[in-house]
């Protein structure tokens, strides 16, 4: 799954302009609060969010936090305090109190700019509606679990936070040292009969040994506890198919292109048709079971393209869909198009008419209205990109999590040129495929996505001054059809083989 690690931010501290009560609290802006309201799948509420009186969550790095996207309010470490301690900590307690005053400044920054960006549905704070009580009770009602980073795939907008495969191939980091052990599933034991729901999140779920464990406690102890589970749908087997029968599983299938060829360059090692066939298998597993399903898509700037035909897909499929968000790496992320860029794909977005009859049709399409209006949003409120996440660039953030420099190190001249290069290679390659587009009236053959994260994935492979070597002397290649194809075709190895000769070139040239 993919998760928020750092809060994105526009400015320095999104609540400075909010009024501070007496109390010292800063409550959501009346209005923005009223219209979120209004969105709610179970009506108005009292309260923005439930999560500190109703869930808590599970970290790779054994911290239990109240939910995924708030990681201030950490409420303690495993094995260091009991679940028992982290439920009844005064941290919990503290978030709590900032939430009875609607007050988001306490490390929820994250859904505040959902909703000032006019994103509502499949919101997270929604699933705690449910459970909506201002009680501090003694177990909470939803548990969930990021227990360990085990994962088969290597997918371009992920890192090795959420990825082994990533962090031992792409980092050449040692794998995540994984705290949870049998002491937590017993101690999770007590927790169990007061639960409603349990999600786990990856990594991979179905690789992930210790959840099979935990599953096999629900099944004994509460097998109506609602077990959500969200896969890259790669894994599918006997074993899987009778925990699935079993218990009360409802699944969440990760799918970013039905064109698979961008779903394979999007999804490293994983396979399209094998994928869509592990989807077909548990369509027919939940017309026997009645179990609902959902499928999760991340839109980014490479596939865009493909979110109105997979949301028509998830309704064939009678599936509710949910839109990821990608806050990093922003080379991928939405939010970081130019506004001449993001008019395109709002006028894209527009021109489609999705069917909105049934239930999961009509929630679907909600989910998509949402996803224009925050593209309209970010259109007349262009990101200032070299405003960065905690003031931290994304190539330092980068060479922070791969120990190579400080975080604060400031960027060299080296890599404000390469960023300019980049910027204008890519308008070439843009460009020059449009160019043969329209020359051939064929908008398919040539993948612009495909081509920009070849280039991009061969040019890693060489350091800072090569690559601004590379860049300032491209227009020594001819991007005419025939390589624009050969690069589509061409595995990374060999592209990279035949960048090395065209720098070798180019050094006895200088």
């Amino acid at each position: 799954m993919l998760k928020i690690n750092k809060t994105f931010r526009q400015g320095v501290n999104l609540f400075e302009s909010y009024p501070v009560k007496k109390d010292g609290f800063h409550p959501i802006d009346k209005c923005l609060y009223k219209e979120y309201n209004k969105r709610r799948n179970l009506g108005s509420r009292k309260l923005f969010c439930y999560a500190p009186f109703t869930n808590i969550f599970f970290n790779t790095d054994g911290q239990a936090l109240t939910c995924c996207f708030n990681h201030t309010a950490v409420l303690g470490t495993f094995p260091e305090q009991s679940l028992t301690e982290m439920w009844q900590c005064a941290e919990r307690q503290k978030l709590a109190k900032h939430m009875m005053h609607n007050d988001l400044s306490f490390g929820c920054d994250y859904c505040y700019y959902q909703v000032k960006t006019g994103r509502y549905n499949n919101f997270k704070p929604w699933t705690n509606d449910f459970y909506a009580s201002t009680r501090l009770k003694k177990y909470p009602k939803i548990l969930e679990f990021e227990l360990s980073n085990q994962c088969n795939l290597e997918c371009v907008m992920c890192t090795g936070r959420v990825s082994s495969a990533i962090r031992k191939n792409r980092e050449n980091l040692d794998s995540i040292i994984i705290p949870y052990n049998h002491e937590f599933v017993r101690q999770l034991k007590e927790f169990l009969p007061y639960a409603e729901e349990a999600n786990f999140y990856g990594g991979e779920p179905f690789l992930i040994n210790l959840y099979y464990d935990i599953w096999d406690e629900i099944i004994k102890i509460k097998p109506s506890i609602k077990v959500f589970l969200l896969t890259n749908g790669t894994v599918f087997n006997e074993k899987i198919r009778h925990y699935i029968e079993k218990g009360n599983f409802v699944i969440g299938f990760s799918l970013d292109a039905l064109n698979k060829e961008l779903y394979e360059t999007i999804r490293k090692n994983a396979n399209f048709d094998e994928v869509i066939g592990n989807i077909d298998k548990f369509f027919f597993l939940k017309r026997k079971s009645k179990s609902p399903f959902s499928i999760s898509i991340t839109p980014m700037n490479i596939n865009w393209q493909e979110v109105p035909g997979l949301i028509e897909f998830a309704n064939m499929k009678k599936a509710v869909v949910y839109l990821s968000f990608v806050e990093s790496p922003r080379r991928y992320a939405l939010w970081n198009l130019s506004p001449e860029a993001l008019k395109d794909i709002l006028q894209y977005y527009k021109s489609f008419k999705l069917k909105n009859d049934t239930y999961i049709e009509k929630r679907n399409h909600d989910c998509f209205t949402d996803l224009i209006s925050q593209v309209a949003w970010w259109i007349e409120n262009p990101v200032n990109i070299s405003s960065t996440l905690y003031g931290v660039s994304e190539d330092e953030e980068t060479e922070k999590n791969s120990n190579f420099t400080s975080a604060n190190e400031v960027k060299t001249i080296v890599e404000k040129n390469l960023e300019d290069l980049s910027g204008r290679f890519q308008k070439k390659i843009n460009s020059k495929i449009q160019e043969i587009h329209t020359v051939n009236n064929n908008s398919g053959t040539i993948k612009r996505e495909i081509i920009l994260y070849k280039v991009d994935s061969v040019l890693k492979h060489f350091t800072r001054e090569e690559q601004l070597m590379i860049l300032n002397n491209m227009h020594l290649i001819i991007f005419d059809q025939t390589l624009l194809e050969e690069i589509q075709r061409e595995p990374v190895e060999i592209l990279y083989e035949k960048m090395r000769s065209l720098l070798v070139y180019i050094k006895n040239k200088i």
